[in-house]
């Protein structure tokens, strides 16, 4: 475990950067045992995050579910989209909606993840 402090020490000198572990996750592979995730988390301070937690209100981790990561961005969206249905709108009025609103919410996600063309395709 001392080998991956200095680790990130020497990554520190080098880059410039400071690694905050109280603000930051880690997300292991299948591969490591639970007892040694627990034990490293601990050590270091990490928050650690399991396959579909999300963080800062986005998805931890991506790997190859991106249909089930991304359903999460898609639920928001039409939960908002329903929600005006039930006001009395005009078609300008929810157009105005569509583009101050849903656009900070993409727009706040895309510029995180490349998001799949089927999510913005779907429904």
């Amino acid at each position: 475990m001392h080998t991956i402090v200095n680790l990130f020490g020497t990554y520190a000198q080098a880059s410039g950067e400071t690694i905050t572990f109280s603000k930051s996750f880690v997300v292991f592979s299948r591969n490591v045992g639970s007892i040694t995730q627990e034990c490293l988390s601990r050590f270091l301070g990490i928050w650690r995050v399991g396959k579909y937690d999300m963080y800062l209100g986005l998805p931890a981790n991506v790997g190859k579910s991106q249909t089930i990561v991304f359903s999460s961005l898609q639920n928001k969206v039409w939960q908002r989209i329903s929600g005006w249905n039930k006001k009395m709108l005009s078609q300008v009025g929810k157009g105005v909606l569509i583009k101050t609103v849903l656009q900070s919410i993409l727009t706040y996600d895309m510029g995180v993840f490349l998001i799949p063309h089927f999510v913005i395709r779907d429904k």
